[in-house]
């Protein structure tokens, strides 16, 4: 009030100034005036003071109700401006309504106030802040709570509150309130809430809508930064995983010769992951002895890192136990703990191993839960070499057994992974290779006088027939290998 009373005493100042100059002028009048004309020239200046000293203090009144409107405005628009910059200070909405709300108490001369923000989803409380100087105890303080996150802006009987909404939301066909700014004041107090109060605390609250969605959308960038370093991240630990894989898995696969010993080879493969040169089929062929050589195909599930290192364990581990024990079965047994053993080689291995005995003529196998090989005699038939166990790695402490194919010269087995016979067919998805359409394929292919020639194309020849039947688009990993008996 200091301004006011300072222009006040101007005010009175200018007045007296005023009146003296007029009184001045009015005595140089009359005393220029002829003498029996001065009581006529007395009137008017007696008749001017006194309707100046009748209106002169509501002149004044109004002079000052102006002056105090002025001053009022000046006043609410620097704190306004002086709020914004504290409230736009924050961008972070734990620290951001804070100061909303004591910015709202002073901007307002209340007792009390809050602010309250509800997730627009779910409606669930996302934020809350206070300021209750005056209020003691939990339980009044609860009670201005509830006035807060109502928006009531009627109050109640011990409090005068004045609200402004301050988030909307979209939900369903109708907008609701999303967040309230309330001021409050003790009615005991007999201050109410006045039209000033009412244009600082709407125009706070517009400031504060406007800094709580710089504040969700800070969060929205922060949290689409975090998922864009994540995913960069989770990128780079891929590319690292696939060359890692890669560098395992280039020796996996051996290229098998042609002939060894009495036994022709032709082998294909083709991988469904880009990862690797082998996905989760792997193949072997490996001397154990003089006239003896050990050959296994194998399915590892999964793919990627952990699969190559299934894969890289299955076949070391094999050839090491092939050249201790002379039995499949033996083998499969010492393999089998091996991966059991191992808990952070999770997953199931199916595999086929036979050895070539040359001098017997003779094929000793044993096949853990592997697709059955397809023995085709030099006279056509077929016959399937059937599983002696379960799955390796799944079981603790299993026996396998194993069995005996005497072999004549023209025949010959073609192992293969169930890439091949559960390949589905172009156009009708639920129609399957399966062993049946192996063996059909088989027989087109020495029917024709090349293969049965050549039979070293053999593998080629059923890759071609899969990708016939499957129109190109096979879905798993295909190992196939074929072996016929050919002494010289």
């Amino acid at each position: 009030m200091t301004p006011i009373r300072d222009t006040r005493r101007i005010q009175f100042a200018a007045v007296g100034l005023a009146f003296a100059m007029f009184g001045a002028i009015d005595l140089l009048i009359l005393f220029l005036t002829p003498g029996q004309e001065r009581g006529a020239a007395l009137l008017p200046p007696i008749l001017s003071g006194v309707v100046v000293i009748a209106v002169l203090p509501f002149l004044l009144s109004l002079f000052e109700q102006q002056q105090a409107r002025i001053e009022r405005q000046a006043t609410e628009i620097e704190t306004l401006h002086a709020m914004d910059a504290a409230i736009f200070s924050e961008m972070e909405l734990p620290r951001l309504l804070p100061v909303a709300a004591d910015k709202s108490l002073v901007a307002c001369d209340a007792e009390a106030s809050g602010i309250v923000v509800f997730d627009p989803v779910t409606r669930k409380l996302a934020n809350e802040s206070y300021r209750m100087p005056d209020i003691a105890g939990e339980k009044e303080q609860a009670r201005f709570t509830s006035l807060v996150r109502g928006g009531n802006a009627g109050g109640d009987d011990e409090w005068e509150t004045l609200a402004a909404p301050l988030m909307r939301a979209h939900v369903g066909s109708a907008d609701q309130t999303t967040g309230y700014l309330l001021v409050a004041r003790r009615r005991v107090n007999n201050r109410p809430f006045g039209n000033s109060d009412r244009r600082l605390l709407d125009a706070l609250a517009g400031t504060v809508r406007i800094a709580v969605t710089n504040a969700y959308a800070l969060v929205a960038a922060r949290e689409a930064q975090a998922v864009r370093e994540e995913l960069k991240v989770t990128k780079e630990r891929q590319r690292r995983d696939q060359a890692l894989t890669r560098a395992m898995t280039e020796g996996l696969l051996p290229e098998i010769p042609k002939r060894v010993g009495a036994w022709e080879f032709s082998q294909r493969y083709e991988a469904q992951s880009d990862e690797a040169p082998v996905g989760g089929d792997l193949y072997d062929l490996f001397q154990i002895a003089p006239g003896k050589w050990g050959v296994f195909i194998a399915d590892v599930s999964g793919k990627g890192l952990a699969a190559a290192r299934r894969i890289a364990l299955v076949k070391y581990a094999l050839r090491s136990y092939a050249r201790e024990h002379f039995s499949p079965a033996k083998v499969l047994d010492h393999l089998n703990e091996t991966l059991f053993d191992e808990p952070e080689l999770t997953g199931f291995v199916t595999l086929f191993y036979a050895i070539l005995d040359e001098q017997a003529r003779e094929v000793v196998w044993a096949s853990a839960g592997h697709e059955a090989p397809i023995l085709r005699r030099t006279n056509g038939d077929f016959e399937a070499l059937h599983s002696t166990g379960t799955v390796l790695g799944a079981i603790h402490d299993l026996t396998y057994t194993e069995n005996r194919s005497v072999f004549h010269a023209g025949d010959g087995l073609l192992l293969f992974t169930d890439g091949l016979s559960e390949a589905r067919a172009a156009g009708q998805r639920k129609q399957m290779m399966e062993v049946e359409g192996i063996e059909r394929e088989l027989a087109i292919i020495f029917s024709t006088p090349e293969n049965t020639i050549e039979p070293v194309s053999v593998a080629d020849a059923m890759m071609t027939a899969l990708h016939r039947f499957t129109g190109g688009k096979l879905s798993d990993d295909t190992a196939v290998v074929w072996m016929r008996y050919m002494p010289e």
